[in-house]
């Protein structure tokens, strides 16, 4: 498989986010985390942004991205 691009990679982690952290509610306004934490601090976006990418590179096996390695599988 093909490795991710870079949007692809972003919009996972931005899944990720949205799936692990509570919806604010600002007087009865909801937004997602992802968009309160990129507006909010985007540098702190950007580190958890690459911290979580290298929780991805744990493949030694092949060139594959790990989230398309079939290495991961077996």
């Amino acid at each position: 498989m093909a490795k991710l691009a870079d949007y692809e990679l972003e919009q996972l982690y931005i899944d990720f986010i949205d799936e692990t952290t509570p919806t604010i509610t600002i007087w009865g306004m909801e937004y997602s985390a992802s968009r309160v934490l990129q507006e909010i601090d985007p540098i702190a976006y950007r580190v958890g942004y690459n911290d979580w990418l290298d929780t991805l590179d744990n493949c030694e096996d092949c060139e594959n991205n790990p989230i398309d390695c079939e290495c991961e599988a077996e």
